[in-house]
């Protein structure tokens, strides 16, 4: 249970996740226009672990892509353990500097891929119905489906296992869809 989902919290909401996404109420999640997109946005609690490795992995890719945290303090550092962790599969967080939502410029073409179900709805009511940002949930797009993502901080070896191989997932599947940086 602990090495999938983190702990029982994080499974029974997945499930009640997965519940709402068989009703169809994340389908507006869904429906993302890639091709518009300028700059991919991750967005988790304290942007010190889940969207500071998305976004590292996104930039590998050749993605335009920049992270932020709803709960982040400003210029912070990403966490020791996921700095290590990450290193362990070649993605630097070393240099990575903490950014709050609050603190965070939008831009037109933004795309807004959030951790947690919560953590979309938030950002959509902040976004205030821009048609040119968008709002999305990481695990919609992994090849295992995790509408909502546990934050791996202080959690098992096990799920960060998980926790990094669904961002992986997510992101490659992305960088299919999304236009990437020019060189």
């Amino acid at each position: 249970m602990n090495d999938r989902y983190g702990r029982k919290i994080g499974f029974l909401r997945l499930l009640l996740a997965d519940i709402y996404d068989l009703f169809g109420c994340y389908s507006a999640y869904k429906n993302v226009r890639w091709e518009e997109a300028k700059r991919l946005v991750f967005i988790c609690k304290g942007n010190i672990c889940r969207s500071a490795y998305a976004e590292a992995r996104a930039n590998q890719l050749m993605l335009h892509a920049t992270s932020a945290g709803l709960g982040a303090i400003k210029n912070g550092p990403a966490d020791p353990y996921a700095i290590k962790v990450a290193a362990q599969r070649n993605v630097n967080l070393n240099l990575h500097q903490t950014t709050p939502v609050s603190d965070f410029k939008k831009k037109d073409g933004d795309i807004f891929i959030c951790m947690e179900p919560l953590q979309a709805l938030f950002i959509r009511n902040r976004i205030d119905s821009n048609p040119k940002q968008q709002v999305t949930l990481l695990g919609l797009w992994s090849n295992e489906r995790r509408p909502y993502l546990q934050d791996p901080y202080g959690l098992s070896d096990g799920y960060w296992t998980t926790c990094l191989d669904i961002i992986d997932s997510a992101v490659e599947n992305i960088a299919h869809m999304a236009p990437k940086t020019p060189k």
